[in-house]
């Protein structure tokens, strides 16, 4: 009990990293506006979050 396993930074095959892939999130977000995806909790538009990860982008992946 508590034992903790080991973590390893993000390698190239973690999910998190799958995750945070560019072309995966592309792509998530043309699935999002095909499907005229609603605005987030944050009130952030579909059309207004390419223009705000542009600008935010290396914050939010570290």
């Amino acid at each position: 009990m508590g034992e903790r396993r080991n973590q390893s930074p993000i390698g190239k095959e973690s999910l998190l990293a799958q995750v945070l892939d560019r072309t995966n999130l592309m792509r998530a977000l043309k699935q999002v506006k095909r499907n005229k995806g609603a605005a987030g909790v944050d009130g952030m538009t579909v059309e207004e979050l390419p223009e705000y990860l542009i600008h935010h982008w290396p914050e939010i992946k570290s």
